[in-house]
């Protein structure tokens, strides 16, 4: 018989999933109230569901049936489902017949309807929902029970005290008989830990040592350049950028002096030219010294002193 609960369905009427989950285990966990891993088949069983395990197309069902007045619940999981999963898609359908079934059965209104999971509920969870504006409507109403299964399967106040407790993921999540994916998406939404990063590049953003340099060079074609210190090049790294920075370099002037330009007020339309001074600053040494090179002068120099192979200037 289905045991209806003013508290619950006041409860489950006003969406409240964190709280309806702790109802849900003092109303029905008896013994189990407070146990990490409960026995969720003894608890839907106990609030007048029936649960089966069938070899079915989908992941899971719950039919709920009014004959003159005597209400039948029944609650069908994919027997191949882990027991992950298992767990999860039973809390899961729990949670739509405690918010979307039980509120318009104390109102009277029910007739003949249920739910069929196509797809598992616990590997939704633990994703991002990617869903359109169409699909919004039903899409809420699975994540609204996908929030209740974790709830009820993850207690807030008993996450806090096993993460204090034990102070590692792996066993919190080994300690509820929980994935470690679960755990995190439900740490997430709890607000107790941050999302992982996606990517590499993320997590470096998140560490604040991969933050994008506007000013970093890229070629003509769009490719950004290995730039390596002088003093530690590798000669495969001087044989492999040799032709690349040749080629990016070349006929590029030697910068020295500013650069002159025309009256900025000038409107007879000629682009001004780039004049340069390319004379030896007072007091240099002699232009035989390889430091006194510029530009593509002295790339050629270090690499013919790092490189046999390549030519000499000519």
């Amino acid at each position: 018989m289905i045991a209806i609960f003013p508290e619950i369905v006041a409860t489950s009427s006003a969406g409240d999933v964190e709280r309806l989950a702790i109802l849900v285990r003092r109303y029905f966990g008896g013994a189990q109230t407070f146990a990490p891993k409960p026995d969720l088949a003894a608890l839907v069983e106990t609030a007048g569901l029936s649960l089966r395990f069938l070899g079915l197309g989908s992941e899971g069902a719950l039919l709920a049936k009014d004959e003159r007045g005597a209400f039948s619940i029944v609650m069908v999981v994919n027997q191949r489902l882990d027991t992950q999963a298992t767990q999860f898609m039973i809390a899961h359908l729990l949670g739509h017949y405690l918010l979307d079934i039980q509120p318009i059965i104390a109102r009277g209104e029910w007739q003949v309807s249920g739910y069929q999971e196509e797809i598992c509920a616990l590997a939704r969870y633990c994703k991002q929902s990617n869903g359109t504006a169409a699909t919004r409507k039903e899409e809420g109403r699975e994540m609204r029970a996908d929030a209740f299964a974790a709830a009820l399967l993850l207690p807030r106040a008993m996450v806090i005290r096993a993460m204090d407790k034990l102070q590692d993921p792996a066993k919190v999540a080994a300690f509820f008989g929980v994935s470690r994916a679960c755990l995190q998406r439900r740490l997430s939404d709890l607000g107790l830990v941050a999302n992982d990063p996606v990517n590499f590049l993320d997590a470096e953003i998140r560490a604040g040592v991969g933050e994008v340099n506007s000013a970093s060079a890229e070629t003509d074609a769009g490719e950004s350049q290995l730039v390596s210190p002088e003093g530690s090049m590798p000669r495969a790294y001087a044989a492999s950028t040799y032709g690349t920075t040749e080629k990016m370099t070349r006929n590029q002037p030697t910068v020295g002096a500013p650069v002159t330009t025309p009256n900025a007020h000038s409107n007879s339309g000629i682009t001004p030219k780039l004049e340069v001074n390319s004379s030896p600053a007072p007091g240099a040494a002699a232009a035989s010294s390889s430091s006194s090179l510029r530009g593509m002068d002295r790339l050629r120099e270090i690499a013919r002193k790092l490189d046999k192979g390549v030519p000499p200037q000519r």
